[in-house]
């Protein structure tokens, strides 16, 4: 995080002499640099057909995803005659998480004859995956009126993908026998590219000031990422052999942003 911060304060300040070199010259400023320090909002897990395409076991362990709270920060950029915008930033904090009910409905389905599953190894609520990496975008803005701008953009990322696992026990009923089941992706971390297009509206509090500029927004954003998996499926029954199975998938995350940000203008 410390060479992070460097890198984005060293394109900043890059940026900012650039800028200003054009005001010392005196000719009107063709170059803006904008600066986001904070996004908030939610990130709202959408269902694809290509779902219903992975194997019972993986589609059980991830088809339920729950909303999840998603923030960014240091978010820096260029604008081109106030109209024309690169962006640059390190994306840490986006995740969605697998609700556990998923695989449990399906574990007490395949297995009748057993009790209610109980987790195992972990006690999270539900089952977490995370991307984090570097993203890129390209945008237009367009200014309605004295205040207010939309903003379409286009904005992609290679990204670090990491997957969680899970684990359970069944136990047979009216017996002591039992079962413990593991879905486990053989990567924890794969690679990806992820595609996000991005609709910004905001309102310039003060568009006639001199130097810093304050814009507050509103972000709606479609996310798409396919990661490719390994998943190994491992049922241990006490005193038996394990039985496992191995599944190779193109899993799909897709998703609706909605976020509160802060721009700077300089």
């Amino acid at each position: 995080m410390k060479h992070l911060s460097y890198l984005l304060v060293s394109i900043l300040s890059l940026l900012s002499v650039a800028a200003c070199s054009q005001a010392e010259a005196g000719r009107p400023r063709d170059f803006t640099v904008t600066f986001s320090p904070v996004e908030a909002g939610g990130f709202i897990p959408l269902k694809t057909q290509k779902d219903h395409s992975l194997p019972a076991p993986v589609y059980a362990f991830t088809h339920r995803k729950n909303p999840h709270i998603h923030a960014n920060a240091f978010r820096v950029g260029l604008l081109y005659r106030s109209k024309y915008g690169i962006e640059l930033f390190y994306n840490f904090a986006m995740g969605t998480r697998y609700a556990a009910a998923g695989i449990e409905d399906y574990l007490a389905q395949a297995y009748p004859a057993y009790e209610a599953p109980k987790r195992t190894l972990t006690v999270a609520r539900d089952y977490k995956a995370d991307w984090k990496g570097w993203q890129g975008a390209v945008f237009y803005r367009i200014r309605l009126n004295g205040h207010l701008y939309l903003e379409p953009k286009l904005q992609c990322g290679f990204e670090t993908f990491s997957q969680g696992n899970a684990a359970f026990y069944l136990k047979e009923k009216g017996s002591n026998q039992f079962t413990e089941y593991f879905v486990n992706a053989d990567r924890q971390q794969v690679k990806a590219p992820s595609f996000h297009y991005i609709l910004n509206t905001s309102w310039m509090l003060n568009p006639n000031a001199k130097n810093i500029k304050i814009e507050p927004g509103l972000k709606a954003e479609y996310f798409r990422m396919n990661v490719d998996l390994d998943y190994t499926i491992t049922q241990s029954p006490y005193g038996f052999p394990d039985k496992t199975g191995h599944y190779s998938v193109n899993q799909a995350i897709r998703g609706l942003i909605l976020a509160l940000y802060l721009k700077m203008h300089y």
